[in-house]
């Protein structure tokens, strides 16, 4: 069973997603009976005399929701800055038409979603257009609104700001070697930054995002934290001028979890970016500010500080492919997690009853249990429902057994006895995962008891007591 998922992933972007914490379908709560669509844009930049890719992503939240009729999106494009044209393309799978100040394309095809156990959403489809802007186009921000319908799901709105900007060249300084540290030890980087273009760049940011349990030494005042990802992203209000490099003026440390399980290979990684493509890339409203000491930058090694911002608001992007960087991280140590499946007991006294059942998996320690880059789940959980029983709703990231093998085209569907549940998510020393089953009663009377058994991948955290991988299901009439 834990080949099938693998490929269902993507070995690469399930190791990605895994490793910063992004994946969060599993834990999920039962699924939503409200259909609901979305709408997001990305690509929010282009530079003066080029074009740049724009896309609008189009999703739905209700996993009943296997096909999608009559989409349509539409662009207004009232706010963008002067300049600035939209390609209307045809044929494909979108038919676009432009009146005025407002573009809208219509997909004729009936669409299949796709849901996947790493998002909490099902992808309908994408709408690619190519942006331009004049050579003669100054630099200015405005913004660029899409708005979503389809048959039945209602309509839905995105708006990001977008800009014509400058193109900038900044170049990491080179990756260090592998780091080994053991739990409640901390490690520090002193990143450079040097500009490789010939303008000046006004403004830099910095971003980083660790492993779980790998968490920033100080929160500098003048960064910004998303727990969500484990991601740092600091602002330093200076100018990079052409050629010269700068440095951290001091080291950004990294603390080990002082439960983090152990022996771990993780990762820190990051790079520079202007801080236009810091939020065009992140929605940085939502994360906190630190309220330690200032971070700042040097010339050189340790040179006086980088020169005072002086274009505040210029709108800029990297154009370099050597921004970026990383760290591994060895944790050293032995330190092991037992994972314990938490069953249930619960009263259903006739047909036609429904009973919540408050499954998961609980995290006994002594080692905190996080996911590695493998694209391996924390765990897979096996869920037999009692016979005489059906699901009415099953967690995100499930997946019926049919014939003996789970169906991932049924994901996340009820309807059936039995599942195979797919744990994207870290766990506390003490925490526990909510797989939340509701069943019905289908006979006269409940039979046999059922269970939740939980099994691991190769990569997976190793399990220290395997005798609690399995708890029992019993439905009593009362």
């Amino acid at each position: 069973m834990i080949r099938l998922k693998t490929a269902l992933l993507g070995t690469a972007c399930a190791a990605t997603l895994a490793a910063s914490g992004a994946i969060a379908a599993a834990p999920a709560g039962a699924a939503s009976t409200t259909p609901v669509l979305s709408v997001q844009l990305d690509g929010t930049a282009v530079i003066p005399g080029l074009s740049s890719g724009l896309n609008a992503s189009i999703t739905v939240s209700d996993p009943a929701i296997r096909q999608v009729q009559g989409l349509r999106v539409s662009l207004d494009t009232r706010a963008l800055p002067r300049g600035v044209t939209i390609d209307t393309p045809g044929g494909s799978d979108w038919t676009c038409a432009a009146v005025r100040h407002r573009i809208t394309c219509v997909s004729s095809a009936t669409r299949s979603v796709s849901w996947s156990v790493y998002r909490p959403t099902g992808y309908v489809g994408s709408l690619g257009l190519a942006v331009r802007a004049r050579s003669s186009a100054a630099l200015a921000t405005g913004s660029l609104t899409a708005i979503a319908t389809a048959t039945g799901l209602g309509r839905a709105t995105d708006r990001r700001p977008f800009s014509v900007a400058e193109g900038v060249q900044l170049v990491a300084g080179q990756s260090p070697p592998r780091v080994s540290v053991a739990d409640g030890e901390t490690y520090q980087e002193r990143w450079t930054v040097t500009n490789g273009g010939t303008n000046t760049v006004h403004g830099v940011a910095l971003w980083t995002e660790s492993d779980p349990g790998f968490d920033p030494a100080t929160r500098y005042r003048n960064c910004r934290y998303d727990s969500s990802i484990n991601g740092t992203f600091c602002f330093f209000a200076n100018d990079l001028l052409p050629g010269r490099t700068y440095t951290l003026a001091t080291p950004m440390g990294f603390r080990i979890a002082s439960d983090h399980r152990a022996p771990f290979n993780g990762l820190t990684e990051g790079g520079w970016r202007t801080p236009l493509d810091l939020r065009n890339a992140f929605r940085l409203s939502s994360m906190k500010a630190g309220h330690g000491p200032k971070l700042s930058l040097v010339a050189g090694s340790g040179g006086a500080p980088a020169p005072v911002l002086t274009r505040a608001g210029r709108p800029q992007i990297n154009l370099s492919d050597q921004s970026s960087f990383d760290v591994p991280v060895s944790v050293t140590g032995r330190l092991t997690v037992d994972l314990a499946a938490v069953g249930a007991t619960a009263v259903a006294p006739k047909a036609g009853d429904q009973v919540q059942l408050a499954l998961g998996v609980r995290d006994l320690g002594p080692a905190a249990a996080v996911l590695t880059r493998s694209g391996d789940p924390l765990t897979d959980a096996v869920v037999t429902l009692p016979a005489g029983t059906t699901a009415t709703s099953v967690p995100l990231g499930c997946a019926p057994v049919v014939s003996g093998q789970p169906d991932w085209d049924l994901l996340d569907l009820p309807g059936y006895q039995a599942y195979e549940c797919l744990l994207y998510t870290n766990l506390a020393v003490g925490g526990t995962a909510p797989l939340p089953f509701t069943v019905a009663v289908t006979g006269s009377s409940v039979g046999a008891p059922g269970s939740i058994t939980l099994t691991f991948g190769s990569d997976a955290p190793k399990d220290a007591d395997p005798t609690d991988d399995t708890a029992p299901i019993v439905l009593t009439a009362g």
